[in-house]
């Protein structure tokens, strides 16, 4: 019996496709090992940091496949903190992890890193876009505007309708973005929605080494219920490195130059997956990065390989998830966005919601995600809903007279 056990850890989102169409990313600029210098380490470990502990908080509450965008959530959270302060400021960068800078200096950091992205391989088609759509009326500072600018170069779409106008264009531009892969980021827009800041990545190219898709067979796999049977791409391995240690194996598959690359961590059958996630730390992932090694030289001949082609579409709203982290006050009448606006009180976070796709197959991997951050007043909601024993009285009105009064217990009786 087989038992296959597959995690894919991308810690930015790393794609690839036959069929290449670059989406109209807002964001062009050259010498991406230049600004790739410039990305602190810290940067780095920082990012690899939030992208495990989201792993670890969706990891073993769902049955489905998990697939999201670390990289394009803490961008957008970070254009977001640019008009935080006090200890909202505070507790958005402690979750993002970087408290150890600046707003200015993280502003510099992302723009390196998001620039490090493009055109780093001629083979592999890359698309960031960053944009904030402003509501009719409400006003925003010229520097929140102006940093997001110049820093995210973001596109801002001011004095918006906030109707189902806006819903259609705000999908059409994320669908643009990710190459017609991310079509329903919005279903509607609230009447307390003010603002919304979005990030949105698309990344395609083609396996360094593909697989030949008459070689793929069905063969089992083995879920944590069932056996099901899936496609298997197959090779010799040869093209490949790995990883071998006591409690698991692991193999780097790259894309176009070699650059980037997927990575699969496949625990031991005696090890649940769900547990072995829950011990990964950064140190110890990144010690795992620089063991990879081709097959030892006995094995010229190849080994089998197999792993299922795939398509997973993963829809989440992550407000309770980072308030978990840590990031509390800005989802409460707490928040602190007076960097944003003058008008910040009852100002707030009310949604952070990502849509991620990703498909495998014997060409290549493609994937895309969006995420969107929306920014909503406080509302006072009033209700009266009589669901419980209440008292009841006929009165007129003119002189006080009480004609009939009752007590209502169970209103599903009749005496």
């Amino acid at each position: 019996m087989k038992i296959i056990i597959i995690s894919i850890v991308l810690l930015l989102i790393l794609c690839s496709c036959t069929d290449k169409a670059t989406p109209e990313n807002n964001i062009t600029d050259g010498d991406a090992d230049w600004h790739a210098s410039k990305v602190d380490l810290s940067v780095i470990e920082a990012n690899t940091a939030f992208a495990l502990d989201i792993l670890k908080k969706l990891n073993g509450t769902e049955d489905e496949n998990i697939f999201f965008s670390p990289l394009s959530l803490s961008i957008a959270l970070s254009m977001t903190l640019i008009g935080a302060a006090g200890n909202t400021l505070a507790q958005m960068q402690d979750v993002l992890h970087f408290s150890d800078y600046t707003v200015a200096e993280l502003n510099e950091q992302n723009q390196h890193l998001i620039r490090s992205l493009i055109d780093v391989d001629p083979s592999i088609d890359l698309g960031l876009a960053n944009s904030i759509w402003i509501k009719q009326n409400f006003p925003v500072k010229e520097d929140f505007i102006l940093v997001n600018e110049a820093y995210y170069e973001s596109q801002v779409f001011p004095d918006l309708p906030f109707n189902d106008d806006t819903v259609i264009a705000i999908n059409n531009w994320a669908e643009v973005q990710t190459n017609g892969r991310i079509t329903d980021l919005v279903e509607n827009i609230d009447p307390s929605e003010v603002l919304f800041l979005i990030n949105a990545i698309y990344f395609c190219a083609d396996w360094t080494y593909s697989f030949n898709p008459d070689n793929t067979e069905n063969d089992l796999f083995i879920t944590a219920d069932e056996i099901v049977v899936a496609p298997f791409m197959q090779s010799d391995g040869l093209d490949f490195t790995y990883l071998w240690d006591e409690d698991f194996s692991a193999a780097r598959l790259p894309y176009g130059n070699e650059d980037m690359a997927m990575y699969i961590f496949l625990p031991d059958y005696n090890i649940g997956l769900s547990d072995w996630i829950q011990n990964l730390d950064y140190d110890t992932l990144n010690d795992w990065f620089s063991g990879f090694a081709p097959l030892p030289e006995n094995l010229e001949d190849g080994i089998s390989f197999q792993l299922p082609s795939f398509t997973v579409s993963y829809n989440k709203c992550y407000e309770q998830i980072l308030s978990e982290l840590g990031m509390v006050d800005a989802f409460s009448s707490a928040a602190d966005l007076s960097e944003l606006t003058d008008n910040s009180e009852e100002l707030f976070i009310s949604k952070v919601k990502q849509n991620a796709w990703i498909t495998v197959n014997e060409a290549g991997t493609e994937a895309a995600g969006a995420t969107l951050v929306g920014i909503s007043f406080e509302t006072i909601e009033y209700s009266f809903i009589a669901y419980r024993p209440f008292l009841y009285l006929i009165r007129d009105d003119r002189n006080g007279t009480i004609l009939f009064i009752g007590i209502m217990h169970d209103p599903s009786q009749e005496q």
